[in-house]
C-alpha cells in the first residue's frame, strides 16, 4: 500500500476521528482555563476596573455557552451533517481568542468571551453527534456501550477537557509572566487552528461504510432506531424528576467549581503573593486530584448507582470548601483544594452516563438533547458561579464565598440520596439494589471501532 493511500485510510478510520475529537475537548477547554490566573491581574491592574466584574468576565463565556447549546441540541439531533457550523465555530473560537487579547476596552472583552462561549457551546454539542458521519462521540458512546460500561467510556472522552483545564491556567500564567499578555492568547489562537485544520482533515461518511461492512443492513437498522426515538425531547426530558436532579447536581457542582476561579488568584496573590504563574500551578492542585477521581467516579457508578456517588462527591466538595475558607497555610490550602477537586469528579462525572441511562429508558433517540441539558446545567453553573463568587468576596471576603458555598451543597445532597433511593424501589440495573447484569455489546457496530475507542 502506497503512502498516499494509507494516509487516505488514516484519515477515514475512527483513530482519526478520535484524535480529532479529543483535540477539540483539549483545544475548548484550554483556551476556557488559560485566562484563569491572569483575567484578575489583566482586568484590575491593566484596565483599573473593579475586582467584582471580574466575575462578570468570566460568566460571559458561560453565557454565549448558555444561548447556543439548546439550539444546538435540537439541530443535531436533526441532522447529521454539520461540517460547515463546525468549521465557523472554530474560526470564531480563534478569532474571538485573538480579540480577547489584544482588546483594548472593557466592552470589547465582553463581547470576544461571550464569542468564545458561543464557539464553545458548538463544540460541546455538535461532537456528541459527529462531524459528519464520523462515530457519534458521546451518542456514539451510548450507542454501543451496555449502561454497566457507560461510566467509564464518558470518563475517558472527558479526560481532554479535564487536561485541557489541567494544563490551561499554568499554560497562562507561564506565558503571561515570560512573554507577555499576548502570548497566552496566541498560544490558544494556534490551537483552534490546529483543530481547525484537523477536522478538515478528516473524510466524510467514514462510519457509514464501517457499518455496512459489519452488517449489510445499514437501511433497516435506520428505520428500525429513527422511527421510536424521534418522540423523546428535550421537553419530555425536562417532565422527568430525575432527570432535574441530576441537572441540578451538575448545576451546584458547577457553581463550586467555577466560583472559586476569579477569586482565588486575587486571595491567592493578597495571602501568598502569587504572581499569574504560581496562581497557574495552585490550580492543578484541584484539577490533578479531578482527573483521577472522575476515572474511578465512572467505574465505582457503573456498579453501584449514579446519584449515590454524585451525593459522596457533593457532600466532600461540601466540607473542603469549609477547610479553604479556613486554611492558615498554603500547605492546608492546597490538600482542601485537592480535596475539592476530588469530589467534584465524583459529583459531576456520573452525570453524563446517567443521562444516556434517561434517554434509553424514555425511548431513545434524543442523545444530543440530553447532552444538550447537561451542558445548559454545566453552562448555567459557569455563568452563576463566578458572578455569586465575586459578589460575596466583595461583599463579606473570601472565607464567606466558601462557606456560603458548603452549605447550599450540604443542603442539596439529601435531594440526591432520596432520588437515588427511589430508583433503587424502582430496581434499576445500575443501582446497589440491583446488581449490574454484563450487556451484549451492540454487534452492530463493528468491534474496531469499540477497542480502538477505548
Amino acid at each position: 500500500m502506497s503512502a498516499i493511500a494509507r494516509i487516505e485510510q488514516f484519515r477515514s478510520s475512527t483513530t482519526a476521528a478520535f484524535i480529532v475529537v479529543f483535540v477539540a475537548f483539549l483545544v475548548d477547554a484550554v483556551v476556557y482555563g488559560v485566562v484563569i490566573p491572569i483575567l484578575p491581574k489583566f482586568v484590575t491592574q491593566k484596565m483599573g476596573i473593579e475586582e467584582k466584574y471580574v466575575g462578570l468576565l468570566f460568566a460571559c463565556y458561560s453565557a454565549g455557552l448558555l444561548a447556543t447549546t439548546p439550539v444546538v441540541g435540537v439541530l443535531s439531533d436533526r441532522y447529521r451533517n454539520r461540517q460547515i457550523p463546525m468549521l465557523v465555530g472554530l474560526l470564531a473560537l480563534l478569532l474571538t481568542t485573538l480579540a480577547f487579547g489584544y482588546g483594548e476596552t472593557f466592552g470589547v472583552l465582553v463581547a470576544a468571551r461571550i464569542g468564545q462561549g458561543i464557539a464553545g457551546g458548538i463544540s460541546w454539542t455538535r461532537l456528541d453527534v459527529a462531524i459528519v458521519h464520523i462515530p457519534r462521540q458521546l451518542c456514539m458512546f451510548a450507542d454501543i456501550y451496555p449502561p454497566s460500561k457507560l461510566g467509564i467510556a464518558m470518563s475517558n472522552l472527558l479526560a481532554a477537557n479535564t487536561i485541557g483545564v489541567t494544563v490551561g491556567p499554568p499554560i497562562g500564567g507561564i506565558l503571561y509572566d515570560n512573554l507577555g499578555q499576548h502570548a497566552p492568547f496566541i498560544f490558544c489562537a494556534g490551537l483552534a487552528g490546529i483543530d481547525f485544520l484537523g477536522r478538515l482533515m478528516l473524510k466524510t461518511k467514514v462510519a457509514d461504510a464501517a457499518t455496512d461492512s459489519s452488517t449489510g443492513d445499514e437501511t433497516s437498522r435506520d428505520a428500525e432506531a429513527t422511527a421510536p426515538k424521534r418522540k423523546v425531547s428535550m421537553i419530555s426530558l425536562l417532565k422527568n424528576p430525575q432527570v432535574l436532579c441530576t441537572c441540578g447536581s451538575v448545576l451546584f457542582g458547577t457553581i463550586a467549581f467555577t466560583g472559586i476561579e476569579p477569586t482565588v488568584p486575587i486571595y491567592a496573590a493578597q495571602q501568598f503573593g502569587f504572581n499569574p504563574t504560581n496562581i497557574g500551578l495552585l490550580f492543578l492542585a484541584i484539577v490533578l486530584p479531578n482527573i483521577v477521581a472522575s476515572y474511578f467516579a465512572g467505574w465505582i457508578s457503573d456498579r453501584y448507582g449514579r446519584k449515590n456517588v454524585q451525593a459522596a462527591g457533593m457532600l466532600v466538595v461540601s466540607l473542603s470548601c469549609v477547610f479553604v475558607g479556613l486554611a492558615p497555610t498554603l500547605s492546608l490550602f492546597i490538600v482542601a483544594f485537592a480535596l475539592m477537586g476530588i469530589g467534584v469528579g465524583f459529583n459531576v462525572s456520573p452525570t453524563l452516563p446517567e443521562m444516556a441511562e434517561f434517554v434509553e429508558e424514555s425511548g431513545g433517540g434524543a442523545y444530543a438533547q440530553s447532552y444538550a441539558l447537561f451542558n445548559m446545567s454545566y453552562a448555567s453553573g459557569m455563568l452563576f458561579g463566578p458572578i455569586i463568587g465575586s459578589a460575596l468576596v466583595d461583599r463579606w471576603g473570601f472565607a464567606a464565598q466558601m462557606y456560603f458555598l458548603a452549605i447550599a451543597l450540604f443542603l442539596y445532597t439529601p435531594i440526591l440520596v432520596y432520588f437515588h433511593l427511589k430508583r433503587v424501589k424502582a430496581g434499576h440495573p445500575t443501582s446497589a439494589a440491583a446488581p449490574v447484569q454484563e450487556e451484549p455489546v451492540d454487534h452492530s457496530v463493528p468491534k474496531a471501532k469499540q477497542d480502538i475507542l477505548f
